[in-house]
C-alpha cells in the first residue's frame, strides 16, 4: 500500500458537467495513509490521535505554535510510530524468542485479556455484545491488539530481560564511581532555583508591583500572564538563581530561600523594582558517593542509561529488518 486512500466523491462530476447549476460536488476524506512498515500502514486518524495530544500539550504550557511547528509535531510524532511498527514487526527476527514461541505468547496474552473481560462481564455473549456496540468482533479486536502486544514483547525481550541478564556485569561500583564523579553537582550542591520574574519602572513602581505581588501570589501565571495585566511592566523567561546572582542579587537571594511557588514582596534592584517567583527549588545537598539515597539514584541514572543503550541497539537492528515508506504529504 504505497499510496494515499482516495477520497469519496458523494456527487457526480459527469452530472455536474451536464447541468452547470447542478450541486456542487462535496468530498469526504475517509482517511489515508501516512506511512508503511513493511505490509503494515499507519493511518492518518491514528497519526492525528496522537499529534493532536501533543500540540494540546504544547498549547497548555504557553506555547505559541505556527503552522511549521504544527507540521514539526505530526512529523515527529509519525516517526515515533513509525520506530514502534519496525519494532513490533521485528521482533520474529531479532533472534531474541523463535517466531512459533512469540505465536505462543500473542495468543496466550490474548486468551488471559479474554478471559479478564468475560470476567468483567459476565460471560461471552455479554462481551460480543460489548464488542457488537463498537461495531468490533473478538477477531477483529485481536488484530488490533496484536501489533501493540508485539511492541511490547519487543520491549520486554530485547530490552528489560536482556539487562537483567547482565545487570551484575553492568551496574559495577567503576561505573557509579564514574557516573558520581561526572554528575557530582547533581548530589553536591547549593540551595538550587529556577525564578521567573517581572520588571517595574516609573514614579509608582514600588506601588505597582505590590499590587502584581498579591495577584500573583494567589493565581497561577506566568510572567508574561502578570505583565500583561499591569501595563508597563516587563516580564522575564525563567531563569537559574545563580544566573542572577551578579546583577540580581536580591532575586537570586530570594529564590535561593525557597519553597517553589513563593512570590516576593517589591525587590529594589538596578532603579527598579522586581516581583519574582520560585517556579522550581532544590535545597542544598551534600550527598556523599557512600550514601545509600545517593547509591540508589545512580543505580537507577547507570541502569537507565544501560536501557536507552539497549533500546536504540533494539531499534538499529528492527530498521534493518524492516522497509518504510513515508508519505511525501506530510510536513508540506
Amino acid at each position: 500500500m504505497r499510496c494515499l486512500l482516495p477520497l469519496v466523491v458523494t456527487a457526480s462530476l459527469l452530472g455536474q458537467q451536464i447541468n452547470p447549476e447542478a450541486q456542487q460536488p462535496r468530498f469526504h476524506q475517509v482517511d489515508g495513509v501516512v506511512a508503511t512498515v513493511n505490509d503494515s500502514a499507519i493511518l492518518w486518524s491514528e497519526l492525528m490521535t496522537v499529534a493532536a495530544g501533543r500540540v494540546r500539550s504544547l498549547v497548555s504550557s504557553g506555547a505559541r505554535l505556527t503552522r511549521a511547528d504544527e507540521d514539526q509535531v505530526l512529523l515527529t510524532e509519525r516517526e515515533k510510530l513509525i520506530d514502534g511498527r519496525q519494532m513490533a514487526l521485528s521482533l520474529k527476527s531479532l533472534g531474541v524468542v523463535t517466531p512459533d514461541q512469540v505465536e505462543s505468547l500473542l495468543r496466550s496474552e490474548l486468551e488471559r485479556e479474554k478471559q479478564e473481560k468475560v470476567r468483567d462481564l459476565g460471560s461471552v455473549p455479554e462481551l460480543s455484545r460489548a464488542l457488537k456496540e463498537e461495531g468490533r468482533t473478538w477477531p477483529t479486536y485481536e488484530r488490533e491488539q496484536r501489533l501493540g502486544k508485539l511492541g511490547q514483547f519487543a520491549e520486554e525481550f530485547a530490552v528489560h530481560q536482556r539487562f537483567q541478564r547482565n545487570s551484575s556485569l553492568l551496574l559495577t561500583p567503576r561505573m557509579l564511581r564514574e557516573t558520581y564523579e561526572k554528575q557530582k553537582e547533581a548530589f553536591v550542591h547549593p540551595a538550587q532555583a529556577t525564578v521567573a520574574m517581572v520588571e517595574f519602572r516609573g514614579a509608582d513602581a514600588e506601588a505597582r508591583a505590590t499590587r502584581a505581588a498579591a495577584a500573583w501570589a494567589i493565581q497561577d501565571l506566568t510572567s508574561r500572564d502578570l505583565a500583561s495585566r499591569h501595563f508597563g511592566s516587563i516580564p522575564y523567561p525563567e531563569q537559574r538563581s545563580s544566573a542572577l546572582a551578579d546583577f540580581l542579587k536580591p532575586v537570586a537571594e530570594f529564590a535561593e530561600a525557597g519553597p517553589t511557588g513563593h512570590v516576593s514582596p517589591p525587590l529594589a534592584c538596578r532603579d527598579s523594582w522586581f516581583v519574582a517567583r520560585v517556579v522550581e527549588f532544590h535545597p542544598a545537598a551534600n550527598g556523599r558517593f557512600e550514601d545509600p539515597l545517593v547509591q540508589a539514584r545512580l543505580r537507577l541514572i547507570c541502569q537507565n542509561r544501560v536501557l536507552n543503550e539497549f533500546r536504540q541497539q533494539a531499534m538499529e537492528r528492527a530498521k534493518v529488518r524492516t522497509e518504510v515508506w513515508r508519505s511525501p504529504l506530510i510536513g508540506r
